[in-house]
């Protein structure tokens, strides 16, 4: 919700999945605004495929969209979380020198998607939580980086669950 409208960003899955964009200020009735971002890296680049999940937050005066770039024809690995800027959640802006991988640490380089952004008041900065994979066991997680500052991301240890999730990751 912002300035009386509300948003929603939404995936629109045809040969390249890309991130749309509506309005309302009554949430009854909705108009489409342009296109938010688009697959357009190279054929074989993070998101010259598809875009998927991500979220949406504000800090600062600036809008972040951090959303999943998947290619399997990238040979860095098919899953990088990316970063989108706006002034107005309308006109996106990629920094694709902002994008990362699981780093190893914690997470292994597979199913590394669908951040989901909040602010931790109590340790003073951003939590992500991803879909992750144990880099120890392939195990399926719930991982956690950490950002002071909403551009530069730690690994940090996972969520643990009771019980774990099982054969699938925690979307």
């Amino acid at each position: 919700f912002w300035k009386g409208e509300y948003h929603i960003f939404y995936l629109l899955a045809k040969y390249k999945v890309s991130w749309e964009h509506l309005v309302s200020s009554d949430l009854i009735n909705w108009r489409e605004l342009p296109t938010a971002l688009r697959p357009d890296g190279a054929p074989d680049g993070p998101d010259g495929l598809h875009m998927f999940t991500g979220s949406v937050i504000e800090y600062k005066g600036t809008f972040h969209i951090y959303y999943t770039g998947w290619n399997p024809e990238n040979k860095s690995g098919r899953e990088k979380i990316m970063h989108a800027t706006s002034p107005d959640l309308i006109t996106w802006t990629k920094h694709p020198e902002d994008g990362f991988y699981a780093g190893g640490k914690y997470y292994e380089n597979t199913d590394f998607r669908d951040p989901f952004l909040v602010w931790n008041e109590a340790e003073q900065q951003f939590w992500m939580a991803v879909c992750a994979r144990d880099a120890r066991n392939s195990q399926p997680m719930q991982g956690i980086l950490k950002s002071k500052d909403i551009v530069h991301w730690e690994e940090s240890a996972p969520l643990v669950l009771d019980p774990p999730l099982g054969a699938g990751t925690p979307e």
